[in-house]
C-alpha cells in the first residue's frame, strides 16, 4: 500500500515539474511529450 502511495507521490512531483517547466519555457510540446511517457511509463523519456 506504501509503496503505491510513493508512486502516486512521485507521479504528481513529476507532472508538477512538468507543468512548471512548460510555464517558464512554454515548451508545451515537450511538455506533453514527457507527460505522454511518464503515462506509458517509459524510463528513457527524459523531463529536463
Amino acid at each position: 500500500m506504501s509503496d503505491s502511495l510513493d508512486y502516486f507521490a512521485k507521479c504528481l512531483l513529476i507532472l508538477n515539474f512538468t507543468e512548471e517547466m512548460a510555464r517558464r519555457s512554454e515548451s508545451i510540446g515537450f511538455a506533453s511529450m514527457c507527460i505522454k511517457g511518464q503515462k506509458e511509463h517509459l524510463p528513457s523519456t527524459k523531463c529536463g
